[in-house]
């Protein structure tokens, strides 16, 4: 796709992703439609100098300023709002509430929750310990609430930053986007630019952040300019034939009748690979040629099978296993450090029929993903809209009962370092919880870590019971191991 600046001055369109949501869900709010990442800061935060830092970066990436109103025609638009009312910062202070005082936290070793000064008297004792606590629990619970308030996509603004203040020495922040205007790694573009902004403003420097020769509206011009006429005949064609006899969003066709049924709630279940696991990971995957991700999905989709078999579906049916995932769609290196909403889910469909080892299961899938990446310009809006329309927007609108059962399968990347010394603070990434339940039913989602693999399951709660997912998660674990340790 040939990348061009954007006509400022004529009518700026969506993208086709962000197009479909606002089509058939722009009212329709749930947990999926945020993204959010927080930060744990020890040390003497400048707030204010924080607060100059979020404009700075709302400043730079135009998708942070993003509204969607209307059309005339009833087509949404895009427009961006002045950079200073384009991100709501809201500041909490709890700091009357805490146990310490700022020396106490400074003697803390670092990271250790407070077993302990070095050259105060005494110590600390366990009330105080279990009252730092309840105090970081009573600040997660003011970023959780932030990440759960919906935003109003047409006026926004739909960037948010929330920071909890827990003693001077002490802060907690997160970052709120509407999902519209970001993905997964614009948040981690987001994190790391407002740190070193943070950084490089502290020492009074300018800072060292790439240039952005495109901003998403550009994208999105250049998308649709794109995706029309011979190319957008030859990237359907590939999609029919690719998932012909499936749907854009494909069923399971796994059912749990232990279900208790009910109010959908969150399951979540995570096992880290062990050592042993995870060094056969490495050297199989190279030894093979496979990607670990080719690996954890071929051992999900014999999970699947496996479990459509016993539940009594024919075996070239059960055999043909369709899941859901994600492309990030950044192929342009003018786009690499842009924020903006490039992400598509697509579909990964193998035929893990018969007897193969799970080796050969990966080789397969391996080649699935591939050929998924080749072709992940084209995004799964598009797809959808032409293979079938009825499921366009499905995934966007308000309940679960427009939306089929479903597996989600992603692989995201933790490595990166997870505490960071800027400027004289020591900054933590922590996680925002959020009752996110899987819409399609189950989400499994592999995070590798500084540690190894951590596969992670989530499932609704009136679709499979708690036992039913721990069994899942088993298998499924249990497949990768002998899968890597040659037994598969």
């Amino acid at each position: 796709m040939r990348m061009a600046p954007a006509d400022r001055g004529g009518r700026l369109l969506p993208s086709f992703t962000q197009e479909e949501r606002l089509l058939t869900g722009r009212d329709d709010h749930f947990p999926n439609n945020t993204l959010t990442f927080g930060l744990e800061i020890t040390g003497p935060l400048d707030v204010a100098l924080m607060r100059r830092c979020v404009g700075e970066v709302t400043e730079r990436h135009e998708s942070l300023r993003t509204v969607f109103p209307q059309g005339g025609d009833g087509q949404p638009v895009l427009r961006f709002l002045p950079p200073e009312q384009a991100v709501d910062i809201t500041e909490h202070d709890l700091s009357s509430a805490g146990p310490r005082d700022d020396g106490d936290r400074e003697g803390e070793g670092e990271g250790d929750g407070g077993s302990g000064g070095t050259g105060n008297s005494g110590g600390t004792g366990d009330g105080e310990v279990d009252s730092d606590a309840r105090l970081r629990e009573r600040g997660i619970g003011l970023l959780t609430e932030a990440a759960s308030r919906p935003f109003h996509l047409a006026t926004g603004p739909l960037f948010r930053v929330d920071v909890v203040t827990l003693s001077p020495r002490w802060h907690l922040l997160a970052v709120v986007v509407d999902h519209l205007v970001a993905d997964g790694l614009s948040c981690d573009i987001l994190r790391n630019d407002l740190l070193a902004l943070y950084a490089a403003r502290h020492a009074g420097r300018p800072a060292q952040l790439p240039q952005l020769p495109l901003q998403f509206a550009d994208f999105a011009a250049s998308e649709r300019a794109h995706l029309s006429g011979e190319t957008l005949r030859r990237l359907i064609s590939h999609w029919r034939t690719t998932l012909d006899g499936v749907d854009p969003i494909p069923a399971s066709g796994l059912t749990d009748p232990a279900a208790g049924g009910g109010v959908p709630r969150l399951v979540v279940r995570r096992t880290a690979l062990d050592d042993d696991t995870r060094r056969a990971l490495r050297t199989t995957s190279r030894a093979h040629r496979v990607t670990p991700s080719a690996v954890y999905a071929a051992c999900l989709k014999a999970v699947i099978r496996d479990r459509r078999r016993a539940a009594g579906m024919g075996p070239e049916r059960a055999g043909d296993v369709a899941i859901m995932g994600s492309l990030a769609n950044r192929m342009n290196r003018q786009i690499a450090d842009t924020v903006g909403y490039f992400a598509t889910p697509c579909v990964l469909r193998t035929d893990v029929s018969g007897e193969a080892p799970l080796l050969e299961l990966a080789r397969r899938e391996n080649a699935v993903i591939f050929a998924a990446l080749r072709h992940q310009e084209l995004p799964h809006a598009l797809i959808t809209k032409a293979l079938n329309p009825l499921q366009y927007g499905a995934r966007h609108r308000a309940g679960l009962r427009h939306v089929p059962h479903y597996v989600n399968f992603d692989v995201t990347d933790g490595t990166a370092v997870q505490t960071r010394d800027v400027a004289d603070l020591v900054v933590e990434q922590i996680r925002v919880p959020r009752d996110e339940v899987p819409r399609g039913g189950i989400r499994v989602l592999v995070r590798h870590t500084g540690t190894g693999p951590v596969v992670e399951l989530r499932v609704r709660s009136d679709l499979y019971s708690d036992a039913w997912a721990d069994d899942f998660l088993r298998d499924h674990v249990d497949n990768i191991a002998r899968t890597v340790r040659g037994s598969g």
